[in-house]
């Protein structure tokens, strides 16, 4: 299959691994020096689901009663399990909302050479994509022109940096959401990172 495929496209995937692998090693590295555990600890309970909006998932949560849940680099959440936790579910989103709401949001940002809207957002989750009222947001900063792989890893680790006192702030209260006004952007999907798409990406970044 690899021979099928044309040279650029070879030459695409390669850069794609290999950027894949260094922002891997990046992240890794960075949350070994602010001491972050690379797995659950073992006191905290874990179940597992590879479908989140199933009726036995749902059931699940629902008995756990929680006061809050908390997502990152999920699919989309239905209502019934939205409406269980108390006090909402909150999202921690790569890009500032509310532009490039959806997948792949580093991706588009390098693609676009759109450096305006680089951070991450926790918000509130509604039914629908990324479109819920904002509780934090901090630009990420970098270096121009990067890649989508190791912008992830940046924000990424931002977001693991900053969701603890923003869901403790939440659940005290001392957050007052606001709601996502029009977006610059549209909403992108994972079916819209199409493998022209990608080719035309490694292009505009390293040349062909």
């Amino acid at each position: 299959a690899a021979f099928r495929r044309g040279s650029e496209v070879r030459r695409t995937l390669k850069w794609e691994r290999t950027m894949h692998e260094a922002s891997h090693a990046w992240l890794e590295a960075a949350c070994q020096r602010i001491s972050l555990e690379p797995c659950w600890p073992r006191s905290v309970q874990q179940f597992r689901t590879h479908v989140l909006n199933d009726e036995t998932t749902v059931e699940r949560v629902r008995e756990a009663k929680p006061d809050v849940m908390v997502v990152f680099s999920t699919s989309l959440l239905r209502t019934p399990l939205l409406a269980i936790p108390t006090y909402g579910t909150l999202n921690g989103h790569s890009s500032l909302l509310p532009n490039y709401r959806g997948a792949r949001s580093e991706f588009w940002q390098c693609y676009n050479d759109d450096q305006r809207h680089l951070g991450i957002t926790v918000h509130l989750v509604d039914p629908h994509i990324d479109s819920g009222p904002i509780l934090f947001q901090l630009p990420t900063p970098s270096t121009w022109p990067t890649d989508p792989f190791h912008l992830r890893a940046m924000n990424t680790l931002s977001i693991l940096e900053h969701y603890p006192q923003v869901i403790k702030d939440h659940l005290a209260g001392k957050i007052v959401p606001r709601a996502q006004g029009p977006s610059e952007t549209k909403l992108y999907l994972k079916r819209d990172v199409t493998m022209e798409a990608r080719v035309e990406l490694k292009r505009r970044t390293v040349g062909p």
